[in-house]
């Protein structure tokens, strides 16, 4: 029987297979409601990677057979792929949920906990709020004097009403944003010192660690 051009050739049909299985990985993804995790982001971010190499691939379309690396590459990147999130997704749901307080209160996620930072936080504090919470959710705090349990985690510069620090406590899966401030203007071998805009009792009050 003789070989069939047409069906041993990259067709555009080869390549909207592979889209399909990469978005519809993408889609279990949001599913699990995965999208803003560390995991979440990483496993997108390696899709939009996929994606471009099969944008690229188009270009070879009735030009290359089926049988060519660039082809048969991509398409096991693809099945690759489709495991790995399969994989890190099963990974996730097994790991218990955190649960996020602000002062003792139950949020939503990490959007309503944030949200929650920025009514007590001046604006000039704002854009390093999210550098500070990412330290809170990996437990990369200090001790802080005078307050039994607390963690404190602190961004931007070190200059008055500048930056943000968020004084928070552990337990379990359970993490508690207990306080929120700013650093205070600290001269050279003095130790840090933070105006608190809200929690710990004292609101309005300089901490000095």
């Amino acid at each position: 029987m003789s070989p069939n051009p047409a069906k041993d050739t990259l067709g555009s049909q080869h390549c909207q297979t592979l889209e399909v299985m990469v978005n519809n990985a993408k889609a279990e993804i949001t599913k699990a409601k995965q999208n803003d995790s560390e995991e979440g982001k990483e496993l997108l971010a390696e899709a939009e990677q996929l994606l471009k190499r099969i944008a690229n691939l188009k270009m070879f379309v009735a030009k290359l057979p089926v049988s060519d690396p660039k082809y048969t590459g991509t398409k096991e990147a693809a099945v690759a792929y489709q495991k790995h999130v399969k994989d890190v997704l099963a990974a996730l749901a097994k790991k218990p949920e955190t649960i996020l307080k602000f002062c003792g209160t139950v949020v939503a996620d990490d959007k309503a906990l944030i949200a929650k930072i920025k009514e007590h936080l001046p604006s000039s504090g704002h854009g390093n709020i999210n550098q500070a919470f990412n330290d809170v959710l990996l437990g990369r705090g200090k001790a802080t004097t005078g307050q039994s349990g607390v963690l404190h985690a602190s961004a931007g510069p070190q200059q008055k009403g500048k930056g943000c620090t968020l004084f928070f406590k552990r337990s379990g899966n359970t993490t508690d944003v207990v306080g929120v401030g700013q650093h205070e203007e600290v001269k050279s071998g003095q130790k840090p010192r933070y105006m608190i805009h809200f929690g710990m009792n004292m609101k309005g009050k300089v901490l000095s660690l």
